[in-house]
């Protein structure tokens, strides 16, 4: 991202205010936030109009750089995870009710326990399918009330949301109110890996997957391993 310049004051020790921030926030909408630098300051954590560095700076205004790297594994999970929770929906008439992107993985909560491996099998073939078919995901602006007339939602949309409303769309796959950071096809996705699921909570199922290069640099680690086992064990 080309640099350009943001003003911050300090609050407290590392802590400052940011207004009109670049940097979007951690946790907002379940994705991980912008990470990257304020001057020779690394940015630890992105809250609302405020952000905490790895070092003091005199308030002012500094150039700041965004970590696009970060931004694009970013995309890539987000998006996975908007395609995961379509095909639930639109094949198994499974609800999404929790979603949650860590550094390592993504995990996103069915309403359903005990699901079967064929349907699990079937929902990363379906995943994977879409990613392959390099499907155009667009964003749309709907005014709040064209918004609320938009049927079959898979995301109901929240009455505290004020104002005009970003949509994502894939294809005829999902159309839901988001605000995060999304590929702009679905082929730039690449990969997407289910890792693991449990039962949570008694009547949900939690999914781990891994999308993109996360899910590439996973493949590499196991193969990794296998290869040093099977020396240890002197085992072909």
């Amino acid at each position: 991202m080309e640099n350009t310049k943001v003003r911050i004051k300090k609050i407290s020790d590392k802590i400052y205010e940011i207004l009109d921030s670049p940097f979007y926030i951690d946790g907002k909408g379940g994705q991980l936030g912008d990470r990257g630098t304020i001057s020779d300051a690394n940015v630890v954590e992105v809250k609302e109009n405020l952000i905490i560095l790895d070092k003091e700076l005199e308030d002012g205004e500094y150039t700041y750089f965004i970590d696009e790297k970060r931004r694009e594994d970013i995309r890539q999970q987000h998006t996975a995870q908007h395609i995961f929770s379509a095909e639930a929906y639109n094949n198994f008439g499974l609800n999404t009710v929790g979603f949650r992107m860590a550094e390592e993985y993504t995990t996103v909560d069915l309403d359903q326990k005990d699901i079967s491996k064929e349907v699990i099998d079937k929902l990363e073939e379906l995943v994977n399918n879409d990613i392959k078919l390099d499907i155009v995901v667009e964003e749309e602006i709907y005014t709040n009330e064209e918004a609320h007339k938009i049927e079959n939602l898979r995301k109901a949309i929240k009455d505290k949301i004020k104002g005009d409303i970003r949509f994502i769309k894939i294809g005829d796959i999902d159309i839901c109110a988001c605000a995060g950071f999304h590929v702009s096809k679905t082929s730039e996705i690449e990969i997407f890996k289910l890792i693991y699921h449990e039962n949570i909570k008694g009547n949900y199922t939690r999914f781990y997957f891994l999308a993109g290069e996360r899910a590439k640099a996973d493949y590499n680690k196991k193969h990794d391993i296998i290869k040093k086992l099977t020396n240890i064990f002197s085992c072909k």
